[in-house]
């Protein structure tokens, strides 16, 4: 009853017409809105509308098509934009921070890896890789003209367009990223995620990939689960089978542990 509300409350005051609001100031000012000339669209209002539920189905696809449109780069999503230019009393240290550092501005990873969970949830499995790749350190560390990091770790941010070093890479090794990039990895785009009853199996593939395989030790047991993507239809789980045996639904039960379970997934056409 009182996400019923929440929901209602969220949908009713802080729709933005194409976006979520990031909130208002002490003084009722709305903050992360069209109508602000910096910080108009945030990307954390959008990844998390969609993670919580509280978004609509047409909002959903509405507000992350909205990142992609007005916070996107070449080196993936902005925290934010346009970065803040000068200090803002009302909004704090986050302004403090030069166009295009830090928080101003910068593609910040960590809530880049809820933006690729909350597009697996909508089944773009092609948006959700592209935000994926374009932001792992190993694409970056490809160009370290522009990245200056190390090619084998994940930094906390890239610096953003205002920056006058763009795409470059700060604050290696001190960030959550790399536990949340595993997650979306493996539990939203390999689409093997954990629950109570068992392992869900739910890939939001990219529609380029025709096959997976994934080993997955789970409850003392391992399961080696192989992914048909034939199609190129990257979502829906047409058939399912554990030991050459069906199973109704989407969903493994657990084994035993030590044992070792086969697992074919055949993806929808």
């Amino acid at each position: 009853r009182e996400f019923a509300k929440t929901k209602e409350q969220v949908n009713a005051v802080a729709w933005d017409g194409e976006s979520y609001v990031r909130g208002m100031t002490d003084h009722g000012e709305v903050f992360g809105s069209k109508a602000n000339r910096y910080g108009s669209i945030y990307l954390n209002p959008q990844a998390w509308a969609v993670l919580s539920g509280v978004a609509t189905p047409e909002r959903a696809e509405v507000c992350l098509d909205s990142v992609r449109r007005h916070l996107d780069t070449p080196y993936g999503p902005c925290l934010l934009g346009p970065a803040y230019q000068e200090p803002d009393p009302c909004l704090g240290i986050i302004t403090r921070f030069s166009p295009g550092t830090k928080e101003n501005g910068t593609v910040f990873l960590h809530p880049v890896a809820w933006l690729v969970i909350a597009e697996c949830l909508l089944g773009r499995g092609n948006q959700a890789y592209e935000y994926f790749r374009k932001t792992s350190f190993v694409t970056r560390g490809k160009d370290q003209e522009s990245y200056w990091a190390e090619p084998y770790v994940y930094c906390e941010f890239f610096d953003g367009p205002a920056s006058d070093h763009p795409g470059r890479g700060s604050f290696s090794w001190l960030t959550g990223t790399a536990a949340w990039m595993w997650r979306a990895c493996l539990d939203y785009i390999l689409g093997v995620r954990p629950e109570y009853a068992g392992l869900r199996i739910e890939p939001c593939l990219p529609g380029e990939w025709r096959h997976a395989s994934v080993h997955r030790a789970f409850r003392g047991g391992n399961y080696e689960i192989q992914i048909e993507n034939p199609e190129g239809s990257g979502g829906g789980v047409a058939r399912l089978e554990m030991d050459g045996k069906s199973i109704g639904g989407n969903l493994l039960p657990p084994g035993g542990p030590g044992e070792t379970h086969r697992v074919r997934v055949l993806m929808e056409k």
